[in-house]
């Protein structure tokens, strides 16, 4: 038999000595040493099990070197259970004792508690009378309410009525048309309620932040923010929503609860190899609680091994004992956090005349707890464990079969061996009473145990932390009227007619027979396989009793009762799609009414649910987060990490309900439409700082676009704008002198691109000029000598080569347009452009030279010039004529043409100079 791991380490576990040495109870034992952790200075052993009651050990077999030490806590008796404290208190503060604990009892400590000043003018006895007044009137109410409940709950499960006939053949069917119904209208309400970012909003109604509407709007965003952080992050928002819905849209009410609670994780680790000061630093963790502990001798290999470790060098040698130990342990780490919960509508009982939860004298939330949650809730143990276990009443059991048929059949209390698990009745109330004597009742919450309402603890409060959401309002009450109401019986009354219109079908479809006696074989007849034969001893003897189909007639009323529960309820075909020959056959005009007032109806019922449940919630979790918070808290929204200002949960808000009452979500999306178009057209007209509509404003538009398109999560699509954000100054215009600047400077380049073109066209043309005139002196010069070489037999060099000796030795003019603008940074072409090609032109023989010899104007200049032959002409003017042609300096009008230009702008800004005389 294997020891049993304890939940805690006993903190009277002493470390022991040889496992030979005598055992509890016998003499010779050594005394105990200093802690279970503290270092043993004695030989190795194992210790033995400590002297605690209830230990469990293998039989007959006493601890060896590698013995799990496992103890138990020792067994609780009744007699152990500590006195009530109430007897330790003053005698004079003793009626009043159960007004002086709104705090938990400390668990490790006993309890102490000094009242300064207390304010009290009603004893216990009184408070718990009163108690047990609202509590009655309270209960009697919901019994009333209890059967309505169990009628709906077994509605909505298709449960049969009770009038089914007992005959063998006839239907039993049963519609569901309550579970139908509810389960058409829930989507659409879950849609409406967590399908926009913000169902709710608040809005301040106190003085503490007029005047500064900025403020205003970022304290009113965070605290609708901090509101629905608490209920869709920090809890499961959507399935406590779909509980409290379902309930409210089949049992009249839906109850949420909130709540100032703790988070807590657990995680189960297990440390092995450690030497002792490393479980020493283990254990003084905070959150670790240790709920196995093993010690065992390290192997020579493990202890050299050890050794060379820095820790074990240091450890070893202090003389610490060669042992491993490894500790099982719990790592658990808890944080303040906000509980939200859906409460079964059974649970909740309220006082028959109350109008609202705010306003109601008496609520009650009752449940079965276990004593050991009770007395960590800080009840009065004594007072927990004397009220003994509860078996749950024959109504609320009557209530859990109607709910689910399997579990209500299984329901059980705690373990008989196990007091801490004895489920006991709890009902925390909430009631106005005047506890001080002053003529003004306050709000007290009550804490009382077991079917009598036996009062054990109470203390004021400012609110009741419960909501109740209710689909169809009564004036004048809390809980209304359910879908489940409205349905009911349409669903008894279409069961009723489709058994009659299936009894009928199976009637004409198997009728049945008529027989002869003594005709027959009855064997026969009473086989109904097909094509079986039945034998009989003369014709006419077997004949069936035909019964015409009547259910045709039915089919009408069906439509009918169909039609009735679309009146009553809104949730029509139109509303869930219509058909392909409906939408065929039906006017655009007429579908859209008809999706309209269906969709009109779930607004109202979604208006409804929203004003008396959710806003109330919203409002709570606010009240309650401004409670426990005095610092700012930092909570991620939308993707970022967002600072909650504790001025946004003091302030004192009005929730506003967003759902309901708009219209068709189309015809709410065209309308937005229409707003961001003109919002774009103001902006792209006026600019962004006109005083109609910004970026925010045009924002917005967009975001509401999204939520009624059923997209939460705007920031995935469109950015919150930082705190303060501006829009960007607009580009200011120039002054009147600076546009009359740039409008000289304007006129001032145009007149230069201006002179620029005139320039160049006057060169071009004095270019031109001088190229004809140079062919013209060319071709005069060659005429002349022509007329010589003819005159005096001498040779004439063609007109190409006259043209060539005739050319200037310099550059080509630059002209204007190869010069860049004044305003373009590269330098002016002022170097050599190139050699200017000759014009081509067709060529001529010369007089008196073969063709192919001579050349026109557009021959090729042969290597060297043609001297005239030495003593034709007289010697001086042959050598004139071989250094005119050498140097090309030929008396021409060339000449006079470039003396002209080199006293003109021929060559202009940056272009090539010509030489003087050339």
């Amino acid at each position: 038999m294997s020891g049993v791991i304890p939940p805690v380490i006993p903190p009277g576990l002493r470390q022991g000595i040889n496992p030979m040495a005598p055992q509890v109870g016998q003499q010779g034992m050594n005394p105990p040493q200093q802690g279970l952790l503290a270092p043993n200075t004695q030989s190795y052993g194992a210790p033995p099990l400590p002297p605690i009651e209830g230990l469990v050990r293998p039989m007959g077999q006493r601890p060896t070197d590698h013995q799990v030490i496992a103890t138990l806590l020792p067994r609780r008796r009744d007699e152990d259970i500590p006195d009530d404290p109430t007897d330790d208190l003053p005698p004079e503060i003793r009626p009043y004792a159960l007004g002086l604990r709104p705090s938990v009892q400390p668990s490790s400590t006993p309890w102490v508690q000094e009242i300064v000043y207390q304010r009290l003018g009603k004893e216990d006895h009184e408070i718990s009378e009163i108690n047990r007044y609202y509590f009655g009137i309270a209960r009697n109410y919901d019994e009333e309410l209890s059967n309505q409940r169990v009628t709906a709950s077994e509605y909505y499960n298709g449960k049969g009525f009770g009038d089914e006939p007992a005959l063998k053949g006839r239907s039993q069917l049963v519609m569901t048309v309550v579970r139908d119904t509810i389960r058409s209208t829930l989507p659409s309400l879950l849609r409406v309620f967590t399908g926009v970012e913000d169902p709710v909003h608040f809005e301040p109604i106190s003085s503490e932040i007029s005047g500064n509407d900025k403020l205003a709007t970022m304290l009113s965003r965070q605290a609708t923010d901090y509101a629905r952080w608490a209920l869709f992050v920090a809890n499961p928002g959507w399935s406590i929503l779909h509980d409290a819905l379902l309930d409210a849209l089949t049992r009249k009410a839906g109850w949420v609860r909130w709540s100032w609670g703790k988070k807590q994780q657990i995680r189960t680790e297990v440390a092995e190899g450690l030497i002792l000061p490393q479980l020493q630093m283990l254990l003084a963790e905070p959150g670790i609680e240790a709920q196995r502990i093993v010690r065992r001798p390290m192997t020579r290999v493990e202890q050299e091994a050890m050794a060379k470790t820095p820790e074990g060098q240091m450890y070893l040698g202090q003389g610490g004992p060669a042992e491993y130990w490894s500790a099982t342990i719990t790592r658990s780490v808890q944080q303040a956090w906000p509980i939200v919960e859906s409460v079964p509508s059974e649970c909740v009982w309220v006082v028959s005349d109350a109008s609202t939860v705010k306003e109601a004298r008496g609520v009650f939330h009752v449940r079965d707890v276990s004593a050991s949650d009770l007395i960590e809730m800080g009840l009065d143990e004594h007072a927990v464990l004397r009220a003994g276990g509860s078996a749950p009443t024959t109504q609320w059991r009557r209530e859990a079969i109607a709910r689910d048929s399997a579990s209500g059949h299984h329901m059980h209390g705690g373990p008989p061996n196990d007091r801490s698990m004895g489920m006991i009745r709890y009902i925390e109330g909430w009631i106005r009473c005047d506890a001080d004597n002053d003529h003004k009742a306050e709000l007290l919450h009550t804490h009382s145990l077991g079917d009598d309402c036996r009062l054990v603890q109470w203390e004021r409060t400012d609110e009741i932390p419960l909501s109740c959401f209710t689909p169809y309002r009564e004036p004048g009450r809390i809980i209304g009227s359910s879908v489940s109401d409205m349905v009911m019986d349409l669903q008894r009354l279409q069961s009723r007619v489709m058994r009659a219109t299936l009894d009928s079908l199976g009637q004409a479809m198997y009728p049945r027979t008529v027989i002869t006696l003594g005709q027959v074989n009855m064997s026969d007849v009473r086989q109904t396989a097909i094509g079986s034969i039945i034998r009989v001893a003369q014709q006419g003897a077997v004949q069936e009793l035909v019964k015409p189909f009547a259910g045709a007639a039915a089919l009408p009323i069906m439509q009918l009762l169909e039609g009735v529960r679309e009146s009553r309820t809104g949730i029509t075909r139109a509303s869930q799609g219509l058909t392909v020959d409906e939408l065929q056959s039906t006017a655009p005009i007429a579908v859209s009414q008809q999706t309209s007032a269906a969709q009109d109806r779930l607004d109202m019922m979604a208006r409804t649910l929203a004003e008396t449940g959710l806003a109330p919630l919203y409002s709570g979790l606010l009240r309650m987060l401004a409670k426990q918070q005095d610092r700012p808290n930092v909570i991620r929204i939308r993707g970022e990490w967002i600072s909650i200002d504790p001025r946004a949960l003091g302030t004192m808000w009005e929730a506003a309900v967003e759902v309901g009452g708009k219209g068709m979500p189309m015809e709410r999306l065209a309308m937005l439409a229409q707003i961001a178009g003109k919002q774009e057209q103001i902006i792209t007209n006026y600019g962004l700082h006109n005083p109609l509509v910004g970026v925010p404003e045009y924002r917005n538009t967009l975001a509401r676009m999204l939520e009624t398109a059923n997209i939460a999560d705007v920031s995935n699509y469109f950015k919150e704008l930082p705190d303060g954000w501006q829009p960007p100054p607009p580009n200011q215009g120039p002054t009147p002198e600076q546009v009359l600047a740039m409008v000289q400077q304007q006129k001032t380049a145009a007149d230069l691109e201006t002179d620029r073109a005139k320039a160049q066209t006057d060169r071009s043309k004095a270019l031109s000029d001088d190229d004809r005139e140079r062919d013209k002196a060319a071709l005069d010069a060659w005429v002349e000598l022509w007329k010589i070489g003819a005159q005096f037999g001498t040779p004439v060099p063609s007109l190409d080569e006259l043209r060539a000796a005739m050319q200037p030795d310099q550059p080509n003019l630059g002209l204007i347009g190869d010069l860049p603008p004044p305003t373009s940074p590269q330098q002016p072409a002022t170097g050599v452009q190139g050699p200017q090609q000759p014009k081509p032109g067709p060529a001529s023989p010369m007089m008196g030279m073969a063709p192919g010899q001579g050349g026109g104007l557009g021959a090729q200049r042969p290597q060297a010039p043609v001297a005239p032959p030495v003593g034709s002409t007289p010697p001086d003017t042959a050598h004139m004529v071989r250094q005119a042609l050498a140097t090309g300096n030929l008396p021409t009008t060339y000449g006079q043409i470039a003396d002209r230009a080199v006293a003109g702008n021929i060559a202009g800004m940056g272009g090539p100079s010509v030489r003087p005389g050339a």
